[in-house]
């Protein structure tokens, strides 16, 4: 999971806009914001509940409406939750020293796959454990939401 964390997170950033992505500033915060980290949260949930038997019984049940269902209950827990687990991936990344935060905001900046990974696996451990308890609760919310 830690992996798919750091490659969404890497995609994400990549992604945007057909541009480089940029650090908001040479910071944990800065960083992290270049991250996209409410979508990140989006585009996990969505995937973590894609893959429960809870959902494939609502789409049974409810056909094409569980979809719907499923996109507001995520809305949803994303709105109440994405603070959280952007502070969550800040303090994450705080663990990197001002130099290697600079080194990430550059390789973001530049496209450089290796070197943004080689400093995403050294704090992985950290964001999932700081981030997977929220994302266990915000996919039960959802759950209970789409059944």
């Amino acid at each position: 999971m830690t992996r798919s964390i750091l490659a969404l997170s890497l995609l994400l950033a990549l992604c945007s806009c057909g541009q480089s992505p940029r650090c908001a500033s040479e910071d944990a915060q800065g960083l992290v914001t270049a991250l996209k980290p409410k979508e990140q949260f989006r585009s996990l949930l969505i995937m973590t509940a894609e893959r429960t038997q809870t959902v494939r019984m609502a789409e049974v049940r409810d056909g094409l409406a569980s979809r719907k269902k499923l996109v507001e209950a995520v809305d949803g827990a994303v709105d109440r939750h994405a603070a959280e687990w952007e502070q969550n991936l800040v303090a994450s990344w705080e663990r990197l020293g001002p130099a290697e935060i600079r080194q990430v905001c550059d390789a973001l900046k530049g496209r450089d796959e290796k070197t943004f990974m080689q400093f995403a696996q050294r704090v992985g451990s950290e964001a999932k454990s700081r981030n997977d308890p929220l994302l266990k609760r915000a996919g039960v919310e959802v759950l209970d939401q789409v059944w």
